[in-house]
């Protein structure tokens, strides 16, 4: 767990007091980049490349295109390869891949992105600042606008305690609450903060604010051909589950598994187990 933030200004002090707020969220490594458009913050854990090189925001060959990350990209290594014959890599993790990725593809680069994320890129030759959330919505991302301009961050706390976001209350967030058991996306308990969508993506420039959903659930079955026996099903699911957990081993410290006594952890540590670990 990483936590990042982010303005749509210049302001150094702002930016630190909103990366206080979540450095509980990533307190091995914190990074700062400020320039007289924007700032942003990220709290690292550091779980890939621990060197202090690795630090984020991190930019691309030119520091034309800065991001900052919070999440894994289990793919990494296979996008690397594809992006290094015309890409220049300084780091081995992951976010950096984001970076070329993104001068690569643009938007659509979150097609080639398996993983849980969310993510804030800044692009000073357009002028862009441009925020993604994984399918799922595994890692929260929550925006703000004011008069000078919108903020982001991985918890609604950092956003308040600028001290620029009114705390007047969502009846829609608070309302959803009391029926649903939970806020439902995009509003928050807070008015002026909104959640951005799981599987959406924001592009934030001199035109405005644009929100557009990229991936849904149902994008996932697409591909999937469904079987016409239990036991090919079974075999699918086998494969899918021993894929996914592999893809979450990859790590440069060691990992852990946290036991309830189910069958779902149960059936991790199993995995796990054939995996070599």
């Amino acid at each position: 767990m990483c936590g990042i933030c982010g303005l749509t200004w210049s302001d150094s002090d702002l930016i630190r007091k909103m990366g206080n707020k979540i450095k509980h969220r990533g307190p091995e490594q914190e990074g700062f980049y400020v320039d007289e458009h924007v700032s942003l913050c990220c709290e690292r854990l550091k779980i890939l490349d621990l060197r202090e090189t690795a630090k984020q925001p991190q930019h691309n060959e030119d520091s034309t295109i800065w991001v900052v990350l919070n999440g894994e990209i289990y793919n990494f290594r296979e996008l690397r390869q594809k992006l290094e014959n015309t890409h220049t890599f300084y780091t081995n993790s992951d976010t950096e891949v984001i970076l070329h990725a993104y001068e690569e593809y643009g938007e659509n680069c979150l097609e080639h992105l398996n993983g849980m994320f969310a993510f804030a890129i800044w692009d000073k030759v357009d002028k862009s600042f441009f925020v993604a959330r994984d399918p799922y919505g595994i890692k929260p991302l929550y925006i703000a606008r004011t008069d000078k301009g919108f903020l982001i961050a991985s918890q609604v706390k950092a956003l308040l305690s600028t001290g620029v976001i009114s705390m007047d209350p969502c009846p829609y967030g608070q309302g959803g609450y009391w029926l649903l058991g939970s806020v439902p996306e995009p509003y928050t308990w807070f008015r002026d903060i909104s959640s951005l969508s799981a599987g959406n993506f924001a592009t934030i420039s001199e035109l405005g604010f644009f929100e557009q959903k990229w991936h849904s659930i149902s994008d996932s079955w697409k591909n999937f051909e469904e079987p016409n026996r239990i036991p090919a099903l079974n075999n699918k699911v086998k494969d899918l589950l021993h894929d996914s957990v592999r893809a979450h081993l990859v790590s440069d410290v060691p990992v852990g598994i946290f036991l309830s006594g189910g069958i779902d952890s149960t059936s991790i540590l199993a995995i796990m187990k054939d995996l070599g670990v």
